[in-house]
Formats: structure tokens, C-alpha cells, sequence
């Protein structure tokens, strides 16, 4: 859902290299060879790029979180004791 930007223009680079390969290539084994790289490097890529975008939607459930912010405060005043004192009326 959120790949299909991605998608679109990995696709676009693999296309772009496997005519590359087409037009400038002769040789049929060699031609064979490099398109099925070229496939290896699509796969690849597309796998990076959603473990990222999966990376990246955790974190900001994470930051959004307001449990996130609750520890982050209570690790502060853990490390810093003026935080826990108590202000006189």
C-alpha cells in the first residue's frame, strides 16, 4: 500500500537495465546472465525497501506512543535527582 511509489520505480531502474542489456549485449548466454541478475537485484531491493518501510512504521507507533514519553520522562528523572524533588507551595 504504501510501496507502490517504491515499487514503481525499482521496476523503472529494472526495466531500464534489462533494455540497456538488450540493445547492447550480443550474446544470448551473457544477455541470460544479466537479465537474471538484474532479476536478483529487483528482488532484493523490493525486500529492503518494505523491511524498511516495516522498520520505519514500528518506530512510529513507538514515538507516537504517549507510553514512550511516560519512560523517557521517568528514565530522566532516574538520572537527574532535581527532577523528583517536590516544589514548595
Amino acid at each position: 500500500m504504501f510501496n507502490t511509489a517504491t515499487y514503481a520505480f525499482i521496476d523503472g531502474v529494472s526495466d531500464f537495465k534489462k533494455k540497456f542489456v538488450e540493445t547492447t549485449v550480443q550474446h544470448d548466454g551473457i544477455k541470460t546472465a544479466l537479465n537474471g541478475f538484474v532479476d536478483a537485484q529487483t528482488k532484493y531491493t523490493k525486500a529492503a525497501a518494505d523491511a524498511g518501510m516495516q522498520s520505519m512504521m514500528a518506530m512510529g507507533l513507538i514515538f507516537s506512543s504517549k507510553e514512550f514519553y511516560s519512560q523517557l520522562a521517568d528514565q530522566y528523572k532516574a538520572m537527574v535527582p532535581a527532577f523528583n524533588q517536590k516544589k514548595a507551595k
